[in-house]
C-alpha cells in the first residue's frame, strides 16, 4: 500500500511539474513586461488633470504663458500694408479673474483692478459642456474702435485661449489681433 500512494504522489508531482513548465514561460514574459512598464511609465507631474469642476458660479484665476500681437505696419505712400509685424510676450504679466454666472462669463483683468475698474466685462458664454466653455464677446458697449473677443478653455487641461480682435486699429484701417494662451486654476 505504500508503494502505492507513493506512486500516486509521483504522479501527481510530474502532473503538478508538467502544469508549471506551461506556464512558466508565460510567467516569466509577465513579469519581465511589467518590469518594462514599471521603468518606462510617465512621471506623475507629466499629466496634468484639470482640478475643477468647471461649471456655474465658480470663480477661476488665469495667468499668461505667452501673448502675441500680430498689426499691419502701414506704408503711407502706397496707402497699403507693406509688412505685418508680430509680438511674442514671453514674460507678459496678464492675468484674468474669471467667474462663470449661468450663461455668462464674468472677467476681469488685474490691469482693469489697478487702474481703479471693479466690475467685470460680461460676455455670454457660447458653449459651456465637459470638455470646453467657449464665451464670444461681440464687444457691443466699445463705442470706438469694437471688434470680437473670444475665451475658449479647455476643462481637461486647464489651459485657455483669449483673443481680441478688431477690424481696424485706432489709427489704421487694417485688423489687429492679440492673443493669449493662458493658464487656469
Amino acid at each position: 500500500m505504500l508503494k502505492f500512494d507513493y506512486l500516486l504522489i509521483q504522479v501527481h508531482n510530474v502532473r503538478v511539474m508538467l502544469r508549471f513548465k506551461k506556464f512558466f514561460p508565460l510567467l516569466i514574459i509577465t513579469l519581465i513586461s511589467t518590469g518594462i512598464v514599471y521603468l518606462f511609465k510617465p512621471n506623475k507631474t507629466s499629466i496634468i488633470v484639470f482640478p475643477f469642476n468647471v461649471n456655474n458660479n465658480v470663480q477661476l484665476g488665469c495667468k499668461t504663458l505667452l501673448g502675441s500681437t500680430m498689426f499691419p505696419r502701414q506704408n503711407f505712400d502706397k496707402n497699403k500694408a507693406d509688412v505685418i509685424d508680430g509680438s511674442l510676450f514671453t514674460n507678459d504679466q496678464t492675468k484674468l479673474a474669471l467667474e462663470i454666472n449661468g450663461k455668462t462669463l464674468k472677467m476681469i483683468t488685474t490691469s482693469s483692478v489697478e487702474i481703479g475698474q471693479t466690475t467685470p466685462v460680461e460676455i455670454p458664454i457660447y458653449r459651456n459642456d465637459d470638455s470646453e466653455l467657449i464665451a464670444v464677446d461681440p464687444e457691443p458697449d466699445i463705442i470706438l474702435n469694437p471688434g470680437l473677443g473670444t475665451f475658449i478653455l479647455n476643462k481637461k487641461t486647464g489651459y485657455a485661449v483669449w483673443t481680441k480682435s478688431k477690424s481696424a486699429f485706432f489709427t489704421y484701417s487694417y485688423p489687429e489681433v492679440q492673443s493669449y494662451y493662458m493658464e487656469c486654476r
